[in-house]
């Protein structure tokens, strides 16, 4: 299919400016700027989240109307409790790593072809309420997890630790954050700004997180992401599928 949306420029002018800028064939932002759109903006969107999308920002969600919708509707309030204890943790650190709930050999396919990037290093995990991934990373030799999650997360575990995403934006924006050498996610940023699990509803809430994560990662640092892949199509409010024209969105300048 072609299309003037496969133009990442074309998206920004119309959709992402001016926290984006697109010259000479490649997109630009301020990593500052990112984090501070973040902090201006609400933490949390209506619930229960919209059954369909905001009529305002249905262009948005579709590029125009190129990328289908499929009414698949959730309200999974983030606003749970878990506890991570060492006990649990060490209960999925015993379990064959199969992405936890997702039953597939890639997670541990990946990890183990990377070890380098992990073994002794530092790594972030984004999205997750059941620690199936920091215990695999752990397994790999990880020096230290950092986990991002929206849900309350209280952790008893050797250098691991919790925060939310507001508490990430605030260190970033002080000038202590320190690049981390890996960043893992694993089907979360499908689901953001989707409003599904009380998250504020963006568009480009997925982008913006990817681009957040690129300011995260050292520059020779390794990004594992999973997300659906297929045809481009948007299950709103549960998730996304990408396929050229949001794949192309996620990846540009990485």
């Amino acid at each position: 299919m072609s299309s003037p949306y496969l133009d990442f420029g074309i998206v920004v002018n119309r959709y992402l400016s001016p926290l984006f800028r697109y010259d000479d064939g490649k997109s630009s932002f301020t990593c500052v700027d990112l984090f501070d759109k973040q902090r201006l903006s609400p933490t949390e969107g209506p619930w229960p989240p919209p059954e369909d999308i905001p009529s305002d920002l249905y262009d948005s969600f579709t590029l125009n109307g190129l990328i289908p919708v499929v009414n698949s509707y959730y309200n999974d309030a983030y606003l749970y409790h878990y506890v991570w204890s060492t006990e649990v943790i060490n209960q999925y650190r015993n379990l064959t790593n199969k992405c936890g709930p997702y039953h597939s050999a890639i997670c541990d396919l990946s990890m183990s072809t990377y070890d380098v990037f992990i073994r002794d290093q530092i790594g972030l995990v984004v999205g997750s309420i059941s620690p199936w991934a920091e215990a695999a990373l752990f397994n790999h030799g990880a020096a230290k997890i950092i986990t991002v999650e929206y849900a309350d997360i209280i952790a008893d575990y050797p250098n691991l630790s919790i925060l939310k995403p507001s508490k990430l934006n605030e260190i970033y924006l002080s000038g202590d954050w320190k690049p981390v050498d890996f960043i893992f996610t694993f089907s979360s940023l499908e689901h953001d700004g989707l409003g599904r699990y009380g998250d504020p509803i963006n568009p480009f809430g997925d982008v913006e997180t990817m681009y957040r994560l690129h300011c995260l990662l050292k520059p020779d640092g390794l990004l594992f992401f999973g997300v659906p892949t297929g045809n481009d199509v948007l299950h709103w409010n549960s998730h996304r599928v990408y396929g050229k024209m949001r794949l192309a969105m996620m990846f540009q300048n990485w």
